[in-house]
């Protein structure tokens, strides 16, 4: 994928995180789902390296779900230590079904009380919208919510994904497409 080098803030995303993703929201179909997203910050850039789903006991609905916050919490704390403490709460992901990727209302409140809440220590919260289409054709947008400088009102500007393949991973490179 080719980076706008324009761009203030870009993603790095682990393809693991984005698939089960992808596979929690075609599950849920008719339904709204959605869940938490976990990574680090990398030079002013943001790198998902996990996803956390609803949870067994969240409840779904057309346009609305509700997390099983506790099972969430519980899935946090075994990611936070499997890393030794490096990945951090970015901030969530949900479905539109048979919507469109942009934030709602609802949205842009859970963004602003996520970055004014002490507790989250997510004064950037990003936000990964997942819509579907006629023919179930997936459309995704990234959110970052902002209120830097202090005084300004608050914006949410879109990201892009730059990779697959944040800083850090191990394995072989993706196979090359030639020329």
């Amino acid at each position: 994928m080719m980076c706008d080098t324009e761009a203030q803030v870009t993603v790095q995303w682990k393809a693991e995180s984005r698939g089960a993703i992808l596979r929690e929201a075609a599950s849920a179909l008719p339904y709204e789902t959605g869940g938490i997203l976990l990574g680090h910050w990398h030079y002013g850039n943001v790198v998902i390296t996990n996803m956390v789903g609803p949870g067994p006991k969240a409840q779904h609905h057309i346009a609305a779900f509700t997390p099983d916050r506790d099972w969430q919490y519980e899935q946090i704390d075994l990611l936070f230590a499997e890393s030794q403490g490096t990945i951090q709460y970015l901030g969530d992901w949900h479905t539109h079904p048979r919507g469109v990727p942009f934030p709602s209302k609802t949205d842009v409140s859970l963004l602003a009380s996520i970055a004014s809440s002490p507790e989250s220590r997510c004064p950037r919260p990003i936000m990964y919208i997942l819509a579907t289409k006629p023919k179930l054709k997936w459309t995704e947008r990234l959110y970052l919510y902002e209120t830097e400088p202090r005084d300004s009102e608050p914006r949410i500007s879109p990201l892009q994904v730059c990779s697959d393949n944040p800083p850090g991973r191990t394995g072989p490179p993706p196979p090359s497409t030639g020329s």
